[in-house]
């Protein structure tokens, strides 16, 4: 567990080879495929757009899908019990990438790249909000290069620790985080293989890349919560990955942090509606 937290903590993120049963992998990609009228083969029966999100059939608690990346998880976040239940949940709730940008000329990852976007679409956003801890990819198919893979941008977990430092107020999840990348320079495409699982800091970067592959990518990101906020002055000094980076960012006077206005957050993590006072 140590190297796993080392990783995570010099990198911004971890990747679990192996971490869950590839025959699992696809058995459920097999029955997903049939419920929804999917033929990996013919591409006719894929949807328009290039990409959609789908509801999940079944479900599996992380703990039986991978014991590995339980046992991660709770080391990064202080144990189990730090953790709100239903995020250590496991579906087949796919967001596939079919063929976006298919007939599009392939680029790599760089800060001219459109849709980064920082996840947390159900919540106001302060540096120390509960409701996204860890966003975990599972990796359902083999990806490739320049086959969908996410684009992810290390480097910009430092820029958003500070701004939201800076802003103890909130912010709202329509802000442009995408103007971030600007500063950044640590642009990196996923690339991974079935059973893998990979571990990002929730303040992460990342966007959707083209898949002009002719394969289908299957992944799905599970927004890992905790039940309280997290606490950057802690009297035993046993603080998670999350606090131990934002205090190695802000330093001492990360202690006397405190939000200056409500928390907002959707009870069934629906898509927060934002008034104009807001």
């Amino acid at each position: 567990m140590n190297q796993f937290r080392k990783d995570f903590l010099r990198d911004n993120f971890v990747v679990i080879e192996n971490a869950f049963c590839r025959k699992l992998a696809v058995e459920w990609v097999t029955n997903f495929n049939q419920i929804n009228g999917i033929e990996i083969d013919n591409p006719s029966t894929w949807p328009e757009g290039g990409a959609k999100m789908y509801p999940s059939n079944q479900q599996m608690h992380m703990s039986d899908f991978s014991p590995l990346a339980y046992q991660v998880i709770c080391d990064f976040l202080g144990g189990e019990n730090q953790i709100e239940t239903r995020s250590m949940k496991v579906s087949d709730g796919f967001n596939i990438n079919f063929n976006v940008g298919a007939d599009q000329d392939w680029q790599p990852p760089g800060p001219e790249s459109t849709g980064y976007h920082k996840d947390g679409w159900f919540f106001k956003h302060f540096l120390d909000s509960p409701e996204q801890a860890l966003l975990v990819l599972l990796i359902w198919s083999d990806t490739e290069p320049r086959s969908g893979g996410t684009f992810f941008v290390p480097d910009s977990v430092d820029f958003i620790i500070k701004f939201l430092h800076e802003h103890p107020e909130g912010i709202n999840h329509t802000y442009n985080w995408n103007r971030f990348s600007e500063h950044c320079k640590d642009f990196r495409e996923l690339t991974a293989s079935a059973g893998d699982i990979v571990i990002l800091h929730p303040f992460m970067l990342h966007a959707r890349s083209n898949n002009p592959s002719g394969r289908i990518r299957y992944m799905n990101n599970k927004c890992i919560s905790l039940w309280e906020p997290f606490n950057f002055s802690r009297p035993d000094n046993n603080y998670n990955v999350i606090e131990e980076k934002i205090r190695c960012m802000v330093g001492d006077k990360i202690e006397n942090f405190q939000i200056t206005s409500p928390r907002v957050c959707t009870p069934d993590k629906s898509r927060l509606e934002i008034t104009e006072k807001e």
